[in-house]
């Protein structure tokens, strides 16, 4: 029986995210915004992904581990702050896939 190994998502460090906002190629005709993706975790916090197009990107800092906000307010420091990244962030409230005990 074949199975289908689960992808493992790709990933860009924040810089390279935000560089990817920035490129002026996404104002052409045809070009795409990126869009900030942030998903919720009960007692863990937001966690930062980028959507390019179709693709979903991991952000992740220095050491390769994924972004993670404590606070809406501590992810819209910095998203606010990038040029060119899509007018909206999609938030991603994911308590209602976990079970409940």
């Amino acid at each position: 029986m074949d199975r289908k190994q689960p992808t493992t998502p790709k990933s860009l460090k924040l810089a390279e995210f935000e560089a990817m906002c920035d490129d002026p190629a996404r104002d052409a005709p045809g070009g795409v915004n990126m869009q900030a993706v942030l998903i919720f975790v009960p007692e863990r916090g937001f966690f930062l992904s980028a959507q390019d197009g179709q693709e979903r990107l991991v952000v992740t800092d220095s050491e390769g581990k994924q972004i993670r906000f404590r606070t809406i307010e501590g992810a819209m420091s910095v998203l606010r702050g990038m040029h060119g990244l899509a007018g909206e962030i999609i938030l991603i409230h994911a308590k209602s896939w976990l079970e409940h005990d």
